[in-house]
């Protein structure tokens, strides 16, 4: 995926914008001059994803067998590490959305365990709820 960070008129801030999902542009005379503040690397810091905003610190504990996939990875720019005495893994990072990492995490299935914070363990024990719920049904043709 290809990724745009540019001033949105609407929103009257700076966003990433995934380019596969714009749809249509308009070619103006405007010039853009890139502000000599900007750092690519403090924009992105934070985010998962396309999301940006205020930090929440996210533990996630990895089991082993899928450790060194989460270790060989940069997920983010600030993503830390430890490896457990029992094999398993915290992964801790600080985002600034949870609905991107909630993908991720629920890709692993039961091979990770949200820590903290306590609405994104609800969350996903609410999705997995609703996950248990439609297999739980006989399928129709």
């Amino acid at each position: 995926m290809w990724y745009l960070i540019a001033y949105c008129n609407t929103d009257r801030e700076d966003k990433i914008f995934e380019i596969s999902r714009i749809e249509n542009i308009e070619i103006t005379k405007e010039i853009f001059i890139k502000p000599k503040s900007f750092n690519l690397k403090e924009c992105l810091e934070n985010s998962w994803g396309t999301f940006r905003g205020e930090q929440i610190p996210i533990r996630v504990k990895c089991s082993k067998s899928i450790r060194k996939l989460i270790k060989e990875n940069k997920w983010n720019l600030n993503q830390q590490m430890k490896c457990l005495s029992s094999g398993d893994l915290v992964f801790k990072v600080r985002i600034s959305e949870l609905e991107e990492v909630k993908k991720w995490i629920l890709g692993f299935g039961s091979q990770v365990e949200v820590l903290e914070p306590v609405e994104l363990r609800n969350e996903i024990k609410e999705e997995m709820g609703k996950i248990v719920e439609k297999y739980s049904k006989n399928i129709r043709s």
